[in-house]
């Protein structure tokens, strides 16, 4: 009896461990399905440090400082000696056509007005002293002929009032007597004028007539000129349209040229964009010319009109070094517009929308994705700015979210640090 009951007695305790043991198993077999129903994600911690907006455009390298010269007169070419490429300096001539009428016209200009000076010298010089002589020699010569004949004059009138003469006689007498007094009068006008100079009036006349040639000639040597053009700036030649001996028209064009140093990287900015521009701006150009190298330059001209057809602004940068650059040269620019400094920085595979609209990221802390709403800043490539709602440091869910509620358990599938992400977004 004794050894019936202590077989009952081990046999209920090994049932009650059997019992505790599948017990025990079933629970964690629970616990481990639970774990293994859990999303896997992959996380990123938020890093800190700097980001820039860039804008990349494409554009040519242009002359801001050509000219087409044209012809103003018709006659055929007497000078171009010019071909494409050849170099001028300011001032240097450039073409010249052959106008000999022209040339005529101001060498008649030229005596005329030399006549027209000496005039004007003689009347400021007054007279000589040989003519104011001579002019004295002519009122004596006058006063006795004008004496001469009035005693005739008399003689002859006693005569014919005792019918000693005719009245054709004494008719003749007094028209001598008044020719001599006339000359008379005239002659010390004369000699009063050679004496005291020439009027206000006459020089003022003879200064007009000066000024007057002056005019002619000046006008005679605009139309030579004409004929001839100057290079009105430093630069190179880029299109020859005529030689010598070929018919120039007027308005028809004769050279082309440009000033290198003034080209320039012309590109055009959407409008949505333009505000970030700004006179003085550091850009980077890169050439194709010099094998896709990188030069520094800076904004120097905004234009102050929108295409309307394009939606676009033009733009203007300036090489910071010289480089020998040619007209159409195909160029990339890369405008830094906007820079922060200290900024957290997530990967824009970690942004998701709200049913708002708002951008939002899954956090994941203690184990759990939460929801959290932010405010973006910069774009740069696949890097983005956090300006509100997350810290650094903190790890966002950026592969794995699409089945992630707000508060959902997850696993994370393999642990990136912000570095190695940062590494392998630049």
């Amino acid at each position: 009896m004794k050894i019936q009951c202590k077989f009952l007695s081990c046999l209920l305790l090994i049932l009650s461990a059997a019992l505790f043991l599948a017990g025990c198993g079933s629970e964690a077999a629970s616990s481990e399905d639970k774990s293994q129903k859990s999303p896997l994600v992959e996380v990123v911690s938020a890093s800190q440090g700097e980001i820039s907006k860039h804008i990349n455009i494409t554009g040519e390298i242009v002359a801001t400082r050509e000219i087409k010269v044209r012809a103003t007169v018709e006659g055929p070419v007497g000078f171009s000696p010019w071909r494409e490429g050849d170099p001028v300096k300011k001032g240097e001539k450039l073409i010249e056509i052959d106008r000999p009428l022209y040339r005529s016209e101001v060498k008649e200009a030229e005596a005329n007005l030399a006549v027209a000076k000496s005039k004007l010298a003689d009347l400021k010089a007054g007279a000589r002293p040989e003519e104011i002589a001579q002019a004295e020699q002519n009122v004596r010569y006058l006063e006795e002929c004008a004496g001469f004949s009035r005693k005739n004059l008399e003689r002859v009138r006693q005569l014919a009032q005792k019918g000693g003469v005719s009245g054709e006689a004494l008719e003749k007498a007094q028209v001598s007597y008044a020719e001599c007094h006339t000359n008379l009068i005239s002659a010390r006008e004369k000699l009063s004028m050679l004496k005291s100079g020439p009027t206000q009036t006459e020089l003022a006349v003879q200064e007009a007539e000066v000024k007057k040639a002056e005019a002619a000639l000046a006008k005679a040597r605009a139309k030579l000129d004409e004929t001839r053009i100057y290079a009105p700036f430093d630069g190179i030649i880029t299109k020859v349209y005529v030689h010598p001996g070929d018919l120039a028209t007027p308005q028809a064009p004769l050279l082309e040229m440009l000033d290198r140093s003034s080209l320039a990287v012309r590109f055009s900015v959407s409008e949505r964009l333009i505000s970030d521009i700004k006179p003085g701006m550091k850009a980077s150009i890169r050439l194709d010319a010099y094998s896709g190298r990188d030069f520094d330059a800076k904004i120097v001209r905004i234009y102050p009109e929108l295409n309307r057809q394009s939606g676009t602004v033009p733009v203007e940068a300036e090489l910071t070094a010289p480089r020998k650059l040619m007209p159409g040269m195909f160029a990339r620019v890369l405008l830094p517009v906007q820079t922060a400094d200290k900024a957290v920085i997530i990967p824009a595979s970690a942004l998701l929308s709200t049913p708002g609209g708002r951008e939002a990221v899954f956090v994941v802390s203690d184990g759990k994705a939460k929801q959290r709403e932010i405010r973006l800043g910069i774009e740069q490539g696949s890097r983005v700015q956090v300006l509100e709602g997350l810290k650094p440091d903190e790890k966002v869910v950026v592969a794995g979210m699409n089945s992630l509620k707000n508060g959902t358990a997850v696993r994370i599938a393999e642990a990136r640090d912000s570095a190695s992400k940062h590494s392998q977004d630049t």
